[in-house]
C-alpha cells in the first residue's frame, strides 16, 4: 500500500513513535488484572514510562494520563471496596513504603471513603506528574531562551513570553496551526465550505 504523504517515507517524523509508546503504555494498563500486584506495580510503572516517553515525543502525549487516572481513581471507584485495598497496595509498592514487601499478607483497607479517595487520587496526581515532566522541561527551557537569556539585550522578547501562562505550545498552535478552540471550528477550509454550500 503506497503512503498517503510521500514526506514522511524520507523525512523524521514523531508520529509512529508517539504512536508505538502511547499504545505500549495502554496495552501495559490492559493486561489481565489477575496477576500479581507486584506485576500489576510493574506495569503501572511501564505505562508510566510510556506515557512520559510519548509526552517527549509530542506534546499531546500528556493527554495520555488521562489513562491512569481512568486506571488508579475511576476504575476502583468503579469495582468498589476490593479494588480500593488493591489500589492502596499499589501506591505503597510504588513509593516502595511496604515494610518487607509483604503486600499479599496486608490487612484490608478499614481507612474512610474519603482517605481511600485521597491516596488514589495522589497516586494519580504524582504518576499524572510524570508524564507531564517531559513538557514542563521543554517549556521552562523555551521560556529561558527565549525569554530570559537573551543574547541581543536590544531586542524585546517575543509577545508569549508576556502572557499569563507563557508557553511557547501555545503560542506556536495559535500562530501557526491556528488552533485556538473558536479557528479550529469557523476558520477550517472544509468546514467553511460546508457551512456555506461550497465545494
Amino acid at each position: 500500500m503506497l503512503s498517503p504523504s510521500p514526506a514522511a517515507l524520507v523525512a523524521p517524523y514523531t508520529e509512529p513513535l508517539y504512536a508505538a509508546l502511547t499504545f505500549s503504555g495502554m496495552l501495559a494498563l490492559a493486561i489481565d488484572g489477575h496477576s500479581s500486584l507486584k506485576a500489576r506495580a510493574a506495569l503501572v510503572g511501564l505505562a508510566t514510562a510510556a506515557f512520559a516517553a510519548s509526552t517527549a515525543v509530542r506534546p499531546t502525549g500528556i493527554l495520555n494520563a488521562g489513562y491512569l487516572i481512568w486506571t488508579l481513581v475511576v476504575e476502583p471507584w468503579l469495582h468498589g471496596r476490593r479494588q480500593s485495598v488493591e489500589v492502596r497496595r499499589l501506591a505503597r509498592l510504588l513509593a516502595h513504603a511496604t515494610p518487607d514487601n509483604h503486600l499479599l499478607t496486608m490487612a484490608p483497607d478499614h481507612r474512610s471513603l474519603p482517605a481511600q479517595v485521597a491516596s488514589r487520587l495522589l497516586l494519580a496526581a504524582a504518576l499524572t506528574a510524570a508524564v507531564a515532566a517531559p513538557f514542563i522541561y521543554a517549556q521552562v527551557g523555551f521560556y529561558r531562551q527565549f525569554c530570559l537569556d537573551r543574547v541581543n539585550p536590544g531586542v524585546t522578547p517575543p509577545a508569549w513570553c508576556a502572557g499569563r501562562l507563557p508557553l511557547l505550545y501555545t503560542h506556536v498552535q495559535r500562530t501557526y496551526w491556528y488552533a485556538v478552540p473558536a479557528n479550529l471550528i469557523w476558520t477550517s477550509p472544509l468546514c467553511l465550505s460546508k457551512l456555506t454550500g461550497t465545494l
